[in-house]
């Protein structure tokens, strides 16, 4: 009976440390390896859903080991590298080689189909930059920093985006859409029009089969974007000549001389 019963405990013992080890082994698991990874993967599939998004990933760094927020970094900084080569002609380029889900998804395609992107683009540049990388030497690039600043903030706030930087000059572009989103506005409103201008006398059924070209008049809210990008270089040239930083290189000697 004692032998029974000893034997009865041990098996207890024996299924209670099995189930409190595996219950903390799972639990390790899930908070060093699975939830960090699945962190990642949100990240991923968040910047492959739009590549232009700043993203805060603070949060995101907060769970798993050392190496795991490595990882984790390297990821945010590699997105904020791709932004900024790729731009916002680029933004197709990133989301497509870097979405988890899909059936593409495990093929890196660096160069994907063309869209033609209909858009207003402006660009400016700092005029005599060769003088003043000559007399400026190593500070060029805190002057071409404040005006960076100056220009990056203005486009962004006013509903833009600095797709190129050129060293002394900056591409700037204010996105109308891609050309088939803007056929299918196009070919709405045409056929609202044509419903609210149909007479059962019309002879020549052709005369109402327009062209697939993009209208740009028939596209809701582009005058508002067009006084944004307008206003946008304005309160560039107004802020390039209002910052105390930039001002400060006008009463520069070196670049009197």
């Amino acid at each position: 009976k004692e032998e029974a019963l000893s034997g009865i405990y041990m098996t207890l013992f024996v299924v209670f440390m099995l189930v409190v080890l595996s219950s903390q082994f799972t639990g390790d698991a899930q908070k060093l390896v699975l939830a960090p990874i699945e962190s990642m993967m949100e990240m991923v599939n968040m910047v492959a859903d739009d590549p232009l998004e700043d993203y805060d990933f603070t949060s995101f760094s907060r769970n798993g080991q050392y190496e795991t927020k490595v990882v984790q970094i390297a990821i945010q900084k590699i997105t904020s590298l791709l932004r900024i080569g790729f731009g916002v002609a680029g933004a197709e380029i990133i989301s497509t080689n870097m979405a988890v889900e899909g059936e593409r998804s495990s093929v890196l395609e660096p160069i994907v189909p063309g869209k033609r992107i209909y858009a207003i683009f402006g660009f400016c540049d700092i005029h005599a930059f060769d003088i003043c990388t000559e007399k400026l030497e190593d500070e060029i690039m805190t002057f071409v920093n404040s005006v960076a600043r100056i220009v990056h903030e203005e486009v962004t706030r006013w509903g833009g985006l600095c797709n190129r930087n050129l060293g002394n000059a900056f591409l700037m572009v204010w996105r109308i859409g891609d050309e088939n989103d803007l056929q299918e506005i196009n070919g709405r409103r045409r056929r609202n029009s044509q419903r609210a201008s149909f007479s059962p006398n019309t002879n020549n059924r052709s005369s109402n089969i327009r062209s697939l070209a993009v209208d740009l008049r028939r596209i809701p809210g582009l005058d508002i974007l067009a006084d944004k990008a307008l206003i946008g270089f304005l309160k560039v040239i107004v802020e390039v000549n209002r910052d105390k930083q930039v001002l400060g290189y006008r009463s520069d000697e070196r670049l009197k001389s």
